[in-house]
């Protein structure tokens, strides 16, 4: 995960980009399997926040900055009432 954020790294900073539209934060779920393939990562919100974690620390270690995404209409959500 770490190592994915710091590939994707490198290769925005041969462009010159020094931040990136990613990771994907929509969980991984039935509904939207078809539409999202494997942008995103896990079916719950505790594998997607450790994925996040590990990609954002990835970026950093290259000097990039991450933006987490969601896909609006696309991803898929669950509802948590707290």
């Amino acid at each position: 995960m770490r190592r994915h954020g710091a590939l994707i790294a490198k290769e925005a900073a041969v462009f010159g980009f020094n931040c990136t539209l990613a990771p994907v934060l929509d969980l991984a779920l039935p509904a939207s399997a078809t539409v999202m393939g494997t942008r995103a990562v896990a079916p719950d919100p505790a594998g997607v926040i450790a994925y996040a974690r590990a990609f954002l620390a990835g970026l950093a270690s290259q000097g990039v900055v991450g933006c987490g995404k969601h896909f609006p209409g696309l991803g898929g959500g669950n509802l948590i009432r707290i």
